[in-house]
């Protein structure tokens, strides 16, 4: 929904679906971890960084359209 309504000012839709996919594969597995090298295949350590990186943009991004309490 934030990347389709366009709800972040800095952020296309692209970047938004590419970083909650990723997040949600690395999360997966995380929480289902049956195939032991499956993370390292999904993310592997040279591009952990980046990541990283990509989430705390999205955050802050989130966080700058999102009104205090």
């Amino acid at each position: 929904m934030i990347g389709k309504c366009k709800l972040l000012i800095d952020t296309g839709r692209n970047k938004v679906d590419s970083v909650f996919n990723r997040s949600e594969e690395v999360r997966n597995a995380c929480a289902h971890p049956a195939e032991n090298d499956r993370l390292k295949c999904l993310l592997p350590l040279d591009k952990f960084v980046d990541f990283v990186l990509d989430c705390n943009q999205l955050l802050d991004s989130i966080r700058l359209v999102t009104p205090d309490k």
